[in-house]
């Protein structure tokens, strides 16, 4: 029984000289040749979290004849230049066997990328290719919008407030939060709630309502607190974990109108029995905007003329690309995100900015948006298998 190790015992490196050594061996030692080492793993993806790193990949296409026996999982914060690479190790410290991890330890506002390596009995394959970079963040306050002024029912004040997070249901209550007022006051919502938006990976935004101040009288809110506690997890991160103490920017006033707060790459699998979703088009953006919106003037749903206003820029190979949206998603249902369809885009492109020109939508005041650019944070892609929070 013969197997061939492209590497000395115990290591971890490998290079294209190793390879061709094999395959010279191979074609000269066919007879009895059991094993190789695998095929390099391929699709390597990371999506951000909070001081960690949510890592997907593919398995080989080849196990070499030799089941694979774990994964070893590398990151870099020096572009993946040599010498660069640090191995992860996760804890307790046992073999990483699934096409999965969280690499955790990380540093906040650091970019990294992340490249994974396939071993068997025989030994180890090349790495896989670097990970597009992505950079952990901590969970983020992205905006509080006061957006009806004893609008709701029993006269109370709604406010939507939206985070960087997909917020677990089961986590919210009203007396998380203080709503701050400009005379000094503080008060707690009577209700929190994620209506109207139905489906499970639309959990960004909670709507309070309560008594948050009057605009008749010149009072009004400023800030609203998270004093309790929330869990939640990135878009895309299958690891939840809690979070507090975060304060909003500040309240943006009744008359100022909608604006885009946040916008990520959605992965189709999540549309899959999606009333609501987009008909047309493989690649998929939602925006996020600060409350409810629908077609300005009309107050009506949203249709063409928005659609074909929308812009989505994304940069590929060094070139600037602009494209139209197909259709938009997740409409008649009284929230605030819009799904944006689109033709194929690379899945290693990086999306740059979404732009509405001004007077296209309106809040439920009847105020329009003024012109609007949002710039992506990050390339954001679901990795495969994730799940949002089910209700």
């Amino acid at each position: 029984m013969l197997s061939v190790n492209p590497a000395s015992s115990g290591s971890i490196a490998s290079s294209a000289n190793d390879n061709s050594s094999i395959a010279a061996f191979v074609s000269q030692n066919s007879i009895g040749i059991l094993a190789v080492v695998p095929s390099r793993p391929t699709s390597a993806v990371a999506v951000s979290g909070n001081t960690q790193l949510a890592v997907t990949w593919v398995a080989p296409a080849s196990t070499g004849g030799s089941a694979i026996t774990e994964y070893v999982v590398k990151y870099s914060s020096n572009g993946g230049v040599a010498g660069s690479w640090t191995r992860f190790f996760p804890s307790p410290r046992l073999p990483i066997t699934a096409t999965l991890c969280t690499v955790t330890g990380l540093t906040n506002s650091t970019s990294y990328v992340i490249k994974v390596i396939a071993k068997n009995a025989v030994g180890i394959s090349l790495p896989s290719a670097n990970s597009a970079p992505v950079t952990p963040a901590a969970p983020r306050f992205l905006s509080a919008f006061w957006g009806l002024d004893d609008g709701m029912p029993q006269q109370m004040d709604g406010m939507p407030i939206t985070f960087s997070w997909l917020i677990n249901p089961a986590s919210i209550d009203p007396a998380d939060f203080n709503v701050i007022r400009s005379d000094g006051t503080v008060t707690v919502p009577a209700f929190a709630t994620l209506r109207p938006a139905n489906e499970s990976n639309e959990t960004q935004t909670i709507l309070l309502t309560g008594d948050f101040g009057d605009a008749a009288s010149g009072v009004r809110p400023v800030r609203v607190r998270l004093v309790g506690q929330l869990v939640g997890s990135p878009p895309g991160s299958k690891r939840s974990e809690a979070f507090s103490d975060l304060v909003s920017p500040p309240i943006r006033r009744l008359s100022a109108g909608p604006s885009i707060v946040d916008a990520w790459r959605i992965d189709p699998a999540l549309l899959t029995n999606d009333a609501n979703a987009c008909t047309v088009g493989s690649a998929f953006v939602r925006v996020v905007w600060s409350g409810g919106i629908t077609d300005f003037p009309t107050g009506n749903e949203v249709g063409v003329a928005v659609t074909r206003a929308y812009r989505l820029t994304y940069l590929h190979r060094g070139k600037t690309v602009t494209v139209t949206p197909l259709e938009i998603g997740d409409l008649n249902d009284g929230d605030n995100m819009h799904d944006l369809s689109f033709p194929a885009i690379p899945a290693r492109a990086k999306l740059l900015t979404i732009t509405l020109p001004g007077r296209h939508v309106e809040d439920p005041n009847g105020d329009p948006n003024s012109f609007q650019v949002f710039r992506f944070r990050e390339p954001n892609l679901y990795p495969t298998g994730w799940r949002p929070w089910r209700r």
